[in-house]
């Protein structure tokens, strides 16, 4: 690993001069590494490197041939937001570099000083100081992101305590309707109902866990059994417009999972595979296990070498970048609801 670092001069004695106190630059720490130097002797060319992404600093004089004073450092900084730049400037131009600094810049130099390690000290802390700015920028934003979702939560988990006894009426006057009935036909529809209404149970409970007011109950199932038990109450959601089809075989390792907000996320997978395909299509489950040799990276983590058991939804409606990125939001969909 190396910093790349661009220099931004067209006097040659001074890209030598520079060339040769960032290769003399001692590794202090662990974390220190080497730099590399490309150099440009305008304006122009330094956007073009600009715009390769791979430079971890820029070192800048402001009088180039195509470009003169803080015209050239406003350049480079709406070319690269963010990107550290330090400016390289000549005794008597001091003033117009503390300027610079004042607009963005992260530090100065001026040429010609006599502390050969002045200028690798500089770059190394500018570097740094901007992967800090952003790590803490960064956290911020996490923690912003945070307070707004435990907000959520606990609005979640009242609506969903007020929703539960709604739900709790409905099955009763439902239970209480079936068996008073004596047409099979009615007795089925009502069973309908209570089906849906168990289902709604079961989202309330993700809600109260969303909210952090329930704890879940995970225990070890047939991920297999799960599905098929799943399988006449998807088949009357989805309609004869998407035929669903299983492929699952029980017997696979045993996966431990809270049975409820297993099926409530398979279900919003298959619901929202059917929303991708308004004019109708056929939906698949397969239930299978996979073998994982070696870590391997994920966006969410490292999964570990070992035996696994996968569920995977597939349709025929194509899957947009934005979609991918939002997958394991909470109730997130391909439709943004």
């Amino acid at each position: 690993m190396s910093f790349r670092v661009l220099l931004v001069e067209d006097e040659p004695i001074t890209c030598e001069v520079v060339a040769a106190s960032l290769a003399r630059a001692p590794l202090v720490r662990e974390t220190d590494a080497p730099f590399t130097l490309a150099v440009a002797g305008t304006l122009a060319a330094a956007r073009t490197a600009l715009a390769a992404g791979d430079v971890a600093a820029v070192l800048l004089d402001l009088s180039l041939p195509d470009s003169e004073g803080l015209d050239t450092f406003r350049a480079v900084r709406d070319v690269a937001p963010g990107l550290p730049v330090v400016i390289l400037t000549a005794t008597d131009d001091e003033a117009l570099a503390l300027t610079a600094v004042r607009e963005g810049a992260q530090d100065w130099v001026v040429k010609g000083s006599g502390d050969p390690a002045l200028l690798p000290r500089v770059v190394r802390h500018a570097i740094e100081r901007r992967r800090a700015d952003q790590a803490l920028a960064e956290s911020a934003e996490a923690l912003r992101n945070a307070r707004q979702l435990a907000a959520v939560g606990r609005l979640a988990g009242g609506m969903a305590h007020a929703f539960n006894n709604m739900l709790t009426i409905i099955r009763c006057s439902a239970e209480l309707l079936r068996d008073q009935l004596e047409d099979e036909r009615q007795r089925d529809d009502v069973a309908g109902m209570l089906d849906a209404a168990q289902r709604a149970t079961a989202l309330v409970r993700q809600l109260l866990a969303f909210g952090s007011r329930q704890v879940l109950r995970p225990i070890a199932v047939d991920a297999a059994v799960l599905v098929q038990a799943m399988r006449p109450g998807l088949a009357r959601d989805l309609g004869e417009a998407w035929p669903l089809t299983l492929d699952t075989t029980p017997g696979g390792p045993p996966v431990k999972v809270d049975p409820a907000q297993f099926e409530l996320v398979v279900t919003q997978l298959v619901l929202d595979a059917r929303d991708a395909q308004p004019a109708g299509g056929p939906i698949a489950i397969a239930v299978g296990t996979v073998d994982v040799a070696h870590p391997e990276p994920h966006a969410h983590g490292v999964v570990a070498p070992g035996r696994y058991v996968s569920i995977a939804v597939t349709d025929e409606a194509p899957l947009a970048a934005e979609a991918v990125e939002a997958l394991f939001e909470p109730f997130a969909s391909r439709s943004g609801a």
